[in-house]
């Protein structure tokens, strides 16, 4: 992260406190996203850098990330391909790389992760058989 994210990231921290989603990029431009209210003053405290409201914060999409760390081994002996995966804030949910087919690695992931935990899957790589 540069130094200017990290200064944005920890103002953000400040101000939205547990409620804090993350930092991302939109349309190449830093967003910070937050499930929390969004004060009027945040133009000023924050430079000018938009807020974004969503549904979950950063804790509770780590704490999605945890769950597919511990079914990641039955993923995989399922036929799913994972290359990689983690908290993605700008779509607010748990981004999965697959190198398999990305249709049938969403269906076999929140088969084990149940229906609350939201992923988004993206495919990388050739699909394989």
């Amino acid at each position: 992260m540069t130094t200017e994210a990290n200064r944005i990231e920890a103002t953000a921290l400040d101000v939205f406190g547990d409620a804090y989603a993350g930092l991302g990029l939109v349309d190449d431009d830093l967003v910070v996203f937050t499930a929390g209210t969004i004060p009027e003053v945040l133009a000023e405290v924050l430079e000018g850098v938009p807020v974004r409201r969503v549904y979950f914060n950063l804790g509770e999409l780590e704490a999605f990330k945890a769950r597919l760390d511990a079914v990641a081994e039955e993923a995989i002996s399922r036929g799913v391909r994972l290359v990689a995966w983690g908290v993605d804030p700008t779509t607010n949910s748990v981004g999965v790389g697959v190198a398999s087919d990305a249709t049938a690695a969403e269906a076999v992931l929140a088969e084990l992760l149940g229906p609350d935990v939201p992923i988004t899957v993206y495919a990388h790589g050739p699909v394989t058989t």
